[in-house]
């Protein structure tokens, strides 16, 4: 298992990804970006493909909306390795901060990944027993998701105009074939091969309501602030965070969004519409697009990634 390190005062790992990223801590997003969208492809010896799209959609005056995908190389001696962050998250708390809680998620998390990778690198979780690795990545998101909650609250503290900003934030932590996620809030994460799995719970009122049996599925549509989180990242003490394992198949595709996309698709439909479209990037602008024709309501934002299994690890399945 990974241990978790004392909380040291040097920043020098966040400000380098920081200053990788062209991104300065606290920057917002410019209103006029409506479309953000970026292809990713890697080596071919693993040949992940990563999608991500973001559109403020037809009702937003601001992007509330973040998204990042990160590769973590490793190069020692003889060896190599190389891990995958994935990450959305959808900001609160009106206009003028619920795009800062976004960000500062995802920067604070992607900070914490990175320095946690540093002393317990991915190198030594190949030596682990499968449950120790899957435990190791588990805790790197978990540690990340509280320094995250954490850096909200402290920036909200500063000026009562920000009291009430938070963010939902859904992640997965890749290293070979294992993949580690964890949730907050109504964002989702969906794998997608031949049939469709909702790896995460909406922490919302139309959820809880479902789950008691109080509303149908098919009211939910009908119910004022359904959207209306239960859980949140940066408000109060830190939330329940949900978190889980997959062991990931070759070819598998990694969907996750926020509920400015996923409100206009039921699960037969995406699974019908990623069996009809191959690459990534077309998929990708395609559920966007459905979702600004249907009303487009909210920011719409999503990270789509297919996997292929690095030539080691099959070469131990064989």
């Amino acid at each position: 298992m990974a241990k978790k390190r004392k909380k040291k005062k040097s920043t020098t790992p966040g400000k380098l990804l920081k200053k990788l990223a062209g991104l300065e801590k606290q920057r917002t997003p410019s209103p006029s970006a409506e479309i953000i969208t970026e292809e990713i492809k890697y080596p071919p010896s693993e040949e992940p493909v990563a999608y991500i799209e973001t559109n403020i959609g037809l009702h937003r005056k601001t992007n509330q909306d973040a998204c990042l995908v990160m590769s973590i190389d490793f190069m020692e001696c003889n060896r190599s390795g190389r891990a995958y962050l994935m990450v959305v998250a959808d900001g609160m708390g009106g206009e003028a901060e619920g795009d800062k809680a976004s960000i500062l998620a995802v920067h604070n998390l992607a900070d914490t990944v990175v320095k946690s990778m540093m002393p317990v690198s991915l190198y030594e979780t190949q030596d682990l027993l499968p449950d120790e690795k899957e435990e190791a990545l588990r805790q790197i998101l978990l540690q990340g998701f509280q320094e995250a909650h954490l850096a909200i609250r402290e920036y909200a503290q500063e000026d009562e105009e920000r009291q009430g900003m938070g963010t939902t934030m859904t992640a997965a932590l890749v290293s070979g074939t294992v993949m580690a996620f964890a949730h907050v809030g109504d964002s989702r994460a969906y794998l997608l091969d031949d049939n469709v799995r909702v790896l995460t719970k909406d922490h919302s009122l139309a959820a809880e309501l479902i789950a008691s049996g109080q509303l149908s599925k098919e009211n939910a549509h009908n119910l004022p602030h359904r959207h209306m989180l239960t859980r949140a990242l940066g408000s109060g003490e830190i939330p329940e965070i949900d978190t889980g394992i997959v062991e990931l198949e070759e070819g598998v595709r990694l969907l996750l969004c926020s509920d400015g996309l996923w409100d206009y698709f039921d699960d037969e439909e995406l699974l019908t519409i990623s069996g009809e479209i191959p690459d990534e990037k077309t998929l990708g602008h395609r559920l966007i697009e459905l979702a600004l024709e249907r009303g487009g309501k909210d920011n719409c934002t999503l990270v789509i990634t297919r996997f292929r299994l690095p030539d080691n690890e099959k070469e131990v399945e064989e």
